[in-house]
């Protein structure tokens, strides 16, 4: 262990520390208003919970998170202790077995690894027209691009994402997560589309209308070459013309 560094930095962007949660196998309270939150590891030997909290820009932006805590539960003798994560030493692994202990210090470092650049591609705010994943939820890992945000209503932010196939999900903006790269394209306002039931098989056309909140898979179509003419499908009646 590197003891000239902290275990844990100042702040880091709240989408990244989500995401090694999930990869590192650790549960993620979350709780509204950007309030005091934690992320949790139970094993057979030890429990680890590491308390936080969010600040900064909103749903979707870089909102880094705060360590206030981080603790740990030998479960063999029933002790628990505070961990100090600053240098030269860090203290609170001595109720820990030794391999416990390298455990914990271990997932700490991959846990709290300095961000790739300024911050992670992921936190990068969220707009209309980002590509986006679904990051909790019954359709979490669906990937698509944002074609609305707004409250409509609501009391927080929402937004309307659009997938490659032609779905689309009404989210809380706090259930997505802005991903890098170019990804699947999707079924937006102004893609061509190729017409693949019905009477105009075959022929390619410009989407005009997409429902905006993903309520219904109803779209609008102009066929190509302009003037010939519109005409209300579905989603499942087009594909994208690739």
């Amino acid at each position: 262990m590197d003891e000239a560094v902290p275990l844990w930095p100042p702040t880091l962007p709240y989408a990244t520390f989500r995401r090694r949660c999930k990869e590192l196998d650790l549960r993620h309270e979350l709780e509204a208003a950007g309030g005091t939150t934690r992320a949790t590891l139970d094993t057979p030997s030890f429990r680890l919970t590491v308390q936080h909290r969010g600040s900064g820009g909103g749903y979707g932006g870089r909102r880094p998170i705060a360590v206030e805590s981080v603790r740990v539960r030998a479960k063999a003798v029933g002790r628990e202790a505070v961990i100090d994560g600053a240098p030269p030493k860090p203290r609170g692994f001595e109720v820990l077995e030794p391999a416990d202990r390298d455990a914990v210090i271990t997932l700490l470092r991959a846990l709290f690894a300095p961000a790739r650049g300024r911050h992670s591609p992921r936190d990068r705010a969220l707009a209309k027209g980002v590509l986006a994943r679904v990051a909790t939820g019954e359709h979490a890992g669906t990937t698509g691009t944002v074609q609305w945000m707004g409250k409509r209503g609501k009391p927080e932010l929402m937004v309307s994402l659009a997938t490659a196939d032609g779905r689309s999900f009404f989210l809380r903006a706090a259930e997505v997560e802005v991903i890098e790269g170019d990804g699947p394209r999707p079924m937006v306002k102004g893609a061509r589309v190729k017409v693949v039931r019905g009477e105009r098989a075959g022929e390619l056309a410009t989407l005009t209308w997409v429902d905006p909140e993903g309520q219904t898979d109803r779209v609008e179509v102009r066929f190509l070459p302009p003037g010939y003419g519109s005409l209300w499908l579905t989603t499942r009646d087009v594909e994208l013309d690739v």
